[in-house]
């Protein structure tokens, strides 16, 4: 065998080239942006998740206003929740879809005209929503299209506002398909 000196780099205190040293300034930021991306998912994560399970009110009390609010039986989930939040009583549809699917309601919505306050809970009106208006008698949920109408109140002043789109023949529930064949 024979000695064979080492290379200037591998010695202890040698410095680096100029493509290692932006090699390795290259990794440490390819690694920071890594840890970056990974603590903004984590933190939406968290946010998604104390929202749907710490629900609040769009107004504090006393300060909200009336809606009124028309689900019609060929209305989806989506189509509620979107509705819901054009009318500025729920602040996100799918943080709703997702405590809906959670709670006691999910599929007993029922069609109607409902009196919704922006000072109440998702769950609240979930609770209204589920116990139906007069003219109510089978569940929402699995439509693709919708027809509502929706009208505000506050402060004694009412005004109208009207939202119609275009509905589509749906299949009948399974609740109905039961309803039929006793």
């Amino acid at each position: 065998m024979s000695y064979q000196p080492r290379k200037r780099k591998d010695m202890p205190g040698s410095k680096q080239t100029a493509p290692d040293l932006i090699g390795n300034v290259v990794k440490y930021i390819v690694i920071i942006v890594l840890i970056m991306f990974f603590v903004s998912r984590a933190r939406s994560a968290y946010d998604l998740g104390y929202s749907i399970f710490n629900p609040k009110a769009v107004d504090p009390v006393g300060s909200g206003h009336t809606v009124t609010v028309t689900v019609t039986s060929d209305m989806s989930v989506d189509d509620i929740a979107n509705l819901l939040v054009q009318n500025g009583l729920i602040e996100n549809a799918t943080v709703f879809k997702i405590q809906l699917k959670f709670s006691d309601y999910d599929g007993k919505l029922m069609p109607g005209t409902y009196e919704l306050s922006t000072e109440m809970l998702p769950s609240e009106i979930m609770e209204t929503m589920s116990k139906g208006s007069d003219e109510s008698s089978s569940s929402v949920g699995s439509g693709s299209g919708s027809s509502t109408s929706a009208s505000e109140t506050s402060s004694g002043e009412a005004s109208s506002q009207s939202l119609t789109e275009s509905s589509e023949a749906l299949s009948e529930t399974p609740e109905e398909s039961a309803e039929q064949n006793n």
